[in-house]
């Protein structure tokens, strides 16, 4: 076996030749960066301008403005951010949505003239909710109220309304400490729920367009007169409905033998439906009834009986309240 032993001179040139082919190699490369970029960065492959439509509460120039941001600079300190085919589309339409809570959606996309084009889809106000505790003087000279969407989110600042004007929400639901805008009040099955309460109290002309969502799930529609219904946001929607349906077409109800109606010196200060077919009541100038904790429930007062109209009257009358179990 031999070996072949090179020259001095042979190595000298082969090395000399390793340099040339490395140094052609890196000219080549930065050649064709330096071509990638001057593509990339061709003014016929940038983006012309940017247009918003959809917008009802909000100002199309901010969220233009929000759009402009994400694409000035240069990824890399090279690649233009402008260019049609590197810009940060999903950087775009999620820092748009966080940073305007009143939008729901936003589709982001570029027309044939490289327009970029952000078509928004704004939150429907289905409430306003207007501070962590019920109504009271002080509260209510408190402009300060938010807009609240059906999935029960809160994603604008809103003005007091005078009237009915909005279902108008108050108490702390699930919110955390700090500022409510961004938050849900609410979870969306919850608000639903309590959308279609509201609706259903409406059928039987219960206009109670103010909620208070406790600790606990507790939840009470109040009017203007301070007549309440409580129920609770974990309850089945069905038998509490079917529960108050039976309330509503009692003999003593449709008779003003218990009524909401503030005329009435005796009126109803509240309905109670968080005791499954125990329905509480409490009627002015009475003693209160306290059906919290559940052992201390078979002291409350209940509502008398659908079929048991003949003694309702009595039983509604003869002591602070009461009458038989539902």
């Amino acid at each position: 076996m031999s070996t072949t032993i090179q020259s001095p001179k042979k190595r000298k040139e082969k090395k000399r030749r390793t340099k040339l082919i490395l140094a052609a190699v890196f000219v080549a490369i930065v050649l064709l960066f330096y071509g990638v970029v001057k593509f990339f960065s061709l003014p016929s492959l940038q983006i012309t301008g940017v247009t918003v439509q959809g917008t009802k509460m909000l100002l199309k120039e901010d969220i233009a403005k929000k759009a402009e941001e994400k694409i000035s600079g240069n990824y890399f300190w090279f690649f233009p951010k402008k260019n049609i085919f590197l810009y940060p589309k999903l950087e775009i339409r999620a820092d748009i949505i966080e940073s305007f809570p009143p939008i729901f959606t936003a589709d982001v996309s570029l027309n044939g003239s490289r327009n970029l084009e952000i078509i928004i889809n704004e939150r429907d106000t289905a409430a306003i909710w207007c501070g962590r505790n019920k109504p009271s003087p002080d509260i209510l000279s408190d402009p300060g109220c938010y807009y609240v969407d059906k999935t029960g989110y809160i994603f604008s600042g809103s003005p007091r309304f005078s009237g009915n004007a909005y279902f108008t929400l108050y108490g702390n639901g699930y919110l955390k400490a700090g500022d409510p805008l961004g938050q849900y009040l609410v979870s969306s099955d919850i608000f639903s729920k309590t959308l279609a309460l509201r609706d259903f109290l409406h059928g039987y002309k219960i206009i109670a367009d103010n909620i208070y969502f406790g600790n606990d799930g507790y939840a009470e529609f109040f009017d203007a007169n301070g007549f309440a219904v409580k129920w609770n946001t974990d309850q089945d929607i069905h038998p509490l409905e079917s529960n108050m349906q039976a309330i509503f077409r009692s003999a003593s109800w449709k008779e003003g033998v218990i009524s909401p109606d503030p005329e009435k010196p005796d009126a109803l200060e509240y309905l109670d439906f968080r005791f499954g077919n125990k329905i509480y009541y409490k009627q002015k100038g009475k003693e209160p009834v306290v059906p919290v904790p559940e052992e201390s429930v078979s002291s409350g007062s209940v509502l008398p009986s659908v079929s048991d109209t003949s003694t309702s009257s009595d039983a509604a009358s003869s002591a602070p309240g009461s009458g038989p179990t539902t």
